[in-house]
């Protein structure tokens, strides 16, 4: 007898598991479209709450080493006594340093020029490249190789300081105090000195090029070897001074107060001498200049030899 029961083929079974596979997996694929947008966000949220907690974490951190930076600073204490690497840090957190003190006090001291040993606070080659040091006390520091460029030193008293080989490129010293300072082979180029007190003060082999020395108080102080090329020092006090082997290129000192300096080598070419005062023939006699070179009336300079 035949059999009439729906005979099942094993293809058939095969197909209809792959279509509930199919079905499976299109239905885990349409959950989890659904889900992700959500996990994402909360990943997000979380990954927010967390940055903020690390902020506030770092915040934190950082006052606290700020004012230990500035603990350090304030305590005297002998040599660096940590000083150099708290001001580092509080500079480059742009923190002003606005009327620290860090002096010490000077005895008599003699040439300028021969003093790079100093008694003060310990801070060679310390970084304060754009540091706010308004009216700050740096009397008798020793800063050999320090890095002042482009800071504000304005009313800073630098007083007997060893500021030999620093760097003070477009500094802005106004009214700043540097008497009996070592500046020996320092860089001043384009340093603001309007009105700054150098009495004294040894500036041998140093680079003021372009630097504004307007009514500067530079008396006795020792320029030898120095260059002063387009220097702007009207009215600037160099009595006394010692200007020999000096490069004064093109600077102007109208106005400037020459009496007793000693100028023998020194190079005036294209310099503005109009309305010096105390400059004598004899002074210009040991000097070299050019026909660019201007004199008050009646005085003249030996031509400068090529180069």
């Amino acid at each position: 007898m035949a059999d009439d029961s729906p005979q099942i083929s094993p293809n058939a079974n095969q197909t209809s598991a792959e279509g509930q596979r199919r079905r499976f997996w299109q239905r885990a694929h349409e959950t989890v479209s659904v889900i992700q947008p959500w996990s994402v966000m909360v990943a997000a949220i979380a990954l927010t709450l967390s940055a903020i907690q690390f902020s506030m974490d770092l915040n934190e951190r950082s006052r606290a080493r700020a004012v230990q930076a500035w603990q350090v600073v304030a305590t005297p204490g002998p040599g660096n006594s940590g000083k150099t690497t708290a001001l580092e840090y509080l500079n480059k957190s742009g923190a002003p340093l606005v009327g620290i003190d860090l002096s010490r006090p000077v005895s008599e001291r003699g040439d300028a020029c021969l003093t790079r040993q100093h008694q003060g606070v310990f801070l060679r080659d310390v970084d304060l490249q754009d540091a706010y040091l308004v009216g700050s006390n740096l009397t008798a520091a020793d800063l050999q190789a320090a890095d002042f460029r482009g800071a504000m030193l304005i009313e800073a008293n630098l007083s007997h300081a060893s500021l030999y080989l620093a760097d003070l490129r477009r500094a802005h010293l106004h009214k700043a105090k540097l008497a009996g300072a070592n500046l020996q082979r320092a860089k001043l180029d384009r340093a603001i000195l309007l009105d700054a007190t150098l009495t004294g003060a040894c500036l041998s082999n140093a680079r003021l090029v372009d630097a504004l020395l307007a009514r500067a108080a530079m008396s006795k102080a020792n320029l030898s070897l120095a260059d002063l090329s387009r220097a702007s020092m009207h009215g600037a006090d160099l009595s006394g001074s010692i200007l020999v082997d000096s490069n004064l290129q093109s600077a102007d000192l109208t106005g400037s107060d020459l009496t007793g300096a000693v100028m023998t080598g020194t190079k005036i070419r294209g310099t503005t001498l109009r309305a010096s005062r105390g400059l004598t023939q004899a002074m210009l006699d040991e000097a070299c200049g050019d026909e660019a070179t201007s004199l008050p009336i009646g005085l003249t300079t030996p031509p400068c030899p090529p180069e």
